[in-house]
């Protein structure tokens, strides 16, 4: 095959997957790893006045339990809106720039919809980390919630970011207003039609799946994460974790995952490597049912309150979360949540 833009390239993964050799997340082991499960919400949106993380780290095999304010004080950053992201930046109609709260791997100040994450368990086993995040104590303060997206729109609806003027995360349009308004109008019929769009989520068959491992001969860690973009994972990645992209390489085993976003337990996972010197995989976790979750929108409250946490137990040989931003040389470690 001559190289080139646009030459044909032949695919090499088809074979293992059309004979059933193919892998999951899942089913990657690595000698010594860790586990690691996630405490969550059962709120759709309440304040955290608290978490005790106490008992879940005194819990049979704990190696370290991690919450927002812990992995802040590392050094890591939020992940930013897809919206913000190239190639996917986009204007909202009036040509302002798109939203972009901060959103946190683990919670702070607030919970925004059933099943956010409030707190990282690592554990020898899959199930001792499962059982001590049964532990961890949140002091909720439950909030108003909006269920239904035109609820949510309507004036002093409650506001999922209290820094922004309401729920409505962004409005983009596309291709010639003028063309089809003349169009509309000689139209010898115009029909109109008010359509409702059903609640969807992108299901994929090995949820919120990862496994990771930190390489210190090379200081780099390997992510193994189902994905359809590795490098694009790898690059708001190391953004999060304020990495080189270079000290990081990320894997897909299969395409079973959405096209490009990573889940929110692929930072802390990238918080284990040197502390703790093991991989770690956070194994998938049954889904939370969908109560009552919260619009999409945007940006923590100006002042959020600090969830009055223990300082997270280090894994063993560390001492405590670290990220390069806190101690230079030093890549984060990454555990398999």
């Amino acid at each position: 095959m001559s190289e080139g833009i646009g030459q044909p390239v032949r695919r090499v993964e088809d074979e293992r997957f059309l004979t059933g050799t193919g892998k999951f997340t899942d089913d990657l082991r690595f000698a010594g790893e860790a586990h690691a499960a996630v405490a969550r919400s059962p709120h759709a949106h309440a304040r955290l006045r608290g978490i005790d993380i106490q008992a879940a780290r005194a819990a049979p095999g704990v190696l370290a339990v991690y919450t927002g304010e812990d992995l802040a004080a590392a050094g890591m950053r939020p992940i930013p809106a897809l919206t913000r992201t190239a190639p996917y930046a986009l204007a909202n109609r009036d040509g302002t720039e798109m939203p972009d709260p901060p959103h946190w791997p683990l919670a702070r100040g607030k919970v925004r919809h059933v099943g956010d994450p409030v707190a990282f368990v690592v554990a020898e086993t899959v199930a001792e980390a499962r059982a001590a995040a049964e532990f961890v104590a949140v002091d909720y303060e439950p909030l108003p919630a909006a269920v239904e997206a035109e609820a949510a729109l309507r004036p002093g609806a409650p506001r999922v970011w209290d820094d922004l003027p309401g729920n409505l995360s962004f409005e983009w349009v596309a291709g010639d207003h003028a063309v089809a308004d003349a169009a509309f109008a000689g139209a010898a019929r115009v029909v109109r039609v008010e359509v409702v769009n059903s609640r969807q989520i992108v299901a994929f068959m090995e949820p919120r799946a990862i496994a990771a491992h930190y390489d210190p001969a090379e200081d780099r860690t390997t992510i193994h994460v189902g994905s359809q973009s590795a490098h694009g994972v790898r690059d708001l990645l190391a953004h999060v974790l304020d990495l080189a992209p270079e000290r990081l390489r990320v894997l897909t085993p299969a395409r079973f995952s959405t096209p490009n976003s990573p889940s929110r337990h692929s930072p802390p996972a990238g918080l284990a490597g040197p502390s703790g010197g093991r991989p770690t995989a956070p194994r998938p976790s049954p889904p939370i049912p969908r109560r009552a979750t919260m619009p999409s929108m945007a940006s923590l409250p100006s002042t959020p309150r600090a969830a009055s946490s223990p300082s997270a137990s280090p894994p063993p040989g560390g001492t405590g979360p670290t990220c390069p931003a806190a101690a230079s040389g030093s890549s984060p470690p990454i555990w398999r949540p």
